[in-house]
């Protein structure tokens, strides 16, 4: 916790294009409450505040907690701690010890079986994750309820090689960590070989669970800054900066970890985004169209579904 304070305090404090302040809450928010307070869900009247929002992958909807008509109210009243998936308490408590009051989560701030309420604010992802002070991103959880906080279980957080070297006159010394690659979904080069970047610890190459579904492509696109919790290490994503374990390990140049970021380009945010999964076919439009509303403005077309 007090690493992820130090990036969240680092990018607040100087990084030019991150700013971080105060936004409009989105239409419901958990007030994650505290230990003497059960979180709840608040309705915000416009109110302006700072608030994390929460990216993971809901899995079999019976492990998953909703919002529904019929829950509506008592959700409002209180939502009690220990009735919450494993997922939602790891959010809580970040968001508790960050001292960040607000917390978004898809499945509990939308109602589910209210068409009108899902229509109006699944096109206010953009704005929802474009403005939240940080995502947290449940990288390697494959449903709500296996949790992001813990014991880490893959090898690769202990098997980081340092390796020093000397530099060429002129240059100074440094170090190069080593970590063995890791199987993924999706082959690559790097597979149980060794792969190594100068200055720091590597730990996000490897392709997560989020990686693969659909909905959490424009999130992590969106998102000014991002906290990304995987099975070996913490990652702070940023628009300046890629920060990874230990601490002051920035990598200024982390194009080959984020390829969209890297190519803002329409036919490869297309190509990266329908490579991905989706429980729901209907759902292929919506879960991009945040992205598509942001590229816009920067472009002289007129953007039509389906091209």
């Amino acid at each position: 916790m007090d690493l992820a304070r130090l990036w969240l305090d680092d990018c607040a404090r100087n990084h030019k294009s991150c700013r971080i302040g105060s936004s409009p809450l989105p239409k419901r928010v958990l007030h994650v409450g505290s230990d003497e307070a059960e979180p709840r869900l608040h309705i915000s009247c416009g109110e302006q505040g700072k608030y994390i929002a929460l990216s993971h992958c809901w899995g079999d909807r019976s492990l998953l907690m909703t919002t529904e008509n019929a829950t509506l109210e008592q959700r409002e009243q209180a939502i009690p701690f220990v009735h919450l998936p494993k997922t939602f308490q790891d959010a809580i408590t970040v968001a508790r010890a960050l001292g960040i009051e607000y917390l978004w989560i898809d499945s509990l701030c939308i109602v589910q079986d209210d068409e009108a309420d899902w229509d109006e604010e699944s096109m206010k992802m953009a704005d929802i994750y474009s403005h939240a002070t940080l995502t947290i991103s449940a990288d390697d959880a494959s449903n709500a309820t296996e949790g992001f906080l813990g014991l880490r279980n893959d090898p690769r957080a202990k098997m980081s090689i340092p390796i020093a070297y000397s530099a060429e006159l002129g240059h100074e010394d440094g170090t190069i960590y080593a970590r063995r690659g890791a199987e993924t979904r999706k082959r690559e080069k790097y597979d149980n070989g060794f792969y190594a970047l100068a200055d720091t610890h590597v730990g996000a190459m490897t392709v997560h669970h989020l990686d693969t579904r659909g909905w959490t492509f424009q999130e992590r696109l969106l998102a000014p800054r991002t906290l990304h919790y995987t099975a070996a290490e913490m990652v702070f994503e940023c628009k300046e900066d890629l920060d990874l374990e230990p601490p002051n390990s920035p990598i200024h140049d982390y194009s080959r970890y984020s390829p969209v970021r890297s190519s803002p380009i329409w036919s490869t945010i297309v190509q990266n985004f329908t490579s991905r999964n989706l429980t729901l076919p209907k759902d292929r439009l919506p879960a991009v169209a945040g992205v598509a509303m942001s590229f816009q403005p920067y472009t002289d077309e007129d953007y039509l579904y389906g091209l």
